[in-house]
């Protein structure tokens, strides 16, 4: 298994070249992109994405998407245009498209922060008052169910990792569902699932197994389909104290969103349900390049259909 990643992760360097690996290996790098006509666009640590000066040709881009669709067993061409998997080596998350769908061979390549920053460190940065990291750790020990939103880039996962960490140290046996590894479960007695599209393992079907395997806590990367229900109805039922993410830009969108992915699968929004399981609600942003947590609120009930909140005071 280790010599099949080094001969890919070797022809990945042929492919792509040493700018590209000089990237890929500079930890103040978090995303890079490569546009279609050739240009890669790069995101550092604490800045906005900028157009740099180096240029992927359009056949190592080719190449470079082959070498990685074979690694897992796929084929991506004009019939199959997108792939999404993790890279060897650099262990981070790329998306790849190829034409049709684009005018030229592109991907995005997301890197994980080497940098775990831990939720007092939100506090001692000015992200989260006092009060509010008061807040999470009472909700997280009283198992309280958590949901984070924010738009792309804003910080989910980072914040995610920075709550788990703390969700750790209760000692409950947690598991969590993600299609690539983002999270961070640093626990004996922990597990981690990885969904896979290609077999079609997909959230529903993992969150089914999970509930077979004695977790305490239930943790979704991200909520993006049906299986919202499913982790609604789990956290209901035994499993309270989870975490998840979501893409909306206010704790109410958040809701919206939440009861938007339910109706994929059921015509009838279970409000009531949502309503005593979903607890904390934690809106990121990005204001330019600094990501911070604009707002907390509790969802403390429903009143004529409308959900009502409580925001925890003290912020920043």
């Amino acid at each position: 298994m280790q010599m099949m990643s080094d001969r890919v992760t070797n022809a990945l360097k042929q492919a792509i070249g040493p700018a590209m690996i000089k990237l890929l290996e500079d930890e103040r790098v978090v995303e890079i992109m490569r546009n279609a006509n050739g240009v890669l666009c790069i995101e550092y640590l604490g800045q906005d994405i900028q157009e740099s000066d180096i240029i992927i040709s359009k056949q190592a881009c080719e190449s470079m998407i082959r070498i990685l669709a074979s690694s897992i067993g796929e084929i991506c061409n004009e019939k199959n245009p997108s792939i999404a998997l993790k890279l060897p080596c650099w262990h981070a998350r790329f998306q790849g498209l190829v034409p049709p769908v684009v005018e030229g061979p592109i991907f995005s390549i997301r890197k994980h922060s080497n940098q775990v920053f831990a939720l007092s460190d939100y506090v001692n940065k000015e992200e989260l008052s006092i009060e509010q990291f008061q807040g999470l750790i009472e909700a997280i020990k009283r198992r309280e169910n958590i949901v984070i939103s924010g738009g792309t880039g804003s910080g989910k996962t980072t914040l995610a990792n920075a709550i788990l960490a703390e969700m750790i140290k209760t000692g409950d046996r947690i598991i969590t569902v993600e299609d690539t590894p983002e999270l961070r479960l640093e626990a004996r007695i922990g597990q981690q699932i990885f969904t896979k599209d290609s077999i079609n393992y997909n959230s529903t079907k993992a969150l089914k197994d999970i509930l077979r395997l004695r977790p305490d806590r239930i943790i979704l990367g991200e909520l993006r389909d049906g299986s919202c229900l499913d982790l609604i109805k789990a956290w209901n039922t035994g499993h309270s104290g989870g975490l998840t993410t979501i893409h909306a830009n206010s704790c109410e969108l958040a809701m919206q969103r939440i009861e938007s992915l339910i109706s994929e699968v059921s015509i009838n929004i279970p409000r009531d349900l949502i309503s005593q399981t979903v607890n904390i609600l934690v809106q990121v942003k990005r204001q330019g390049a600094r990501r911070c947590i604009s707002e907390i609120k509790r969802l403390s009930g429903l009143k004529e259909g409308s959900y009502l909140f409580e925001p925890i005071m003290g912020g920043v």
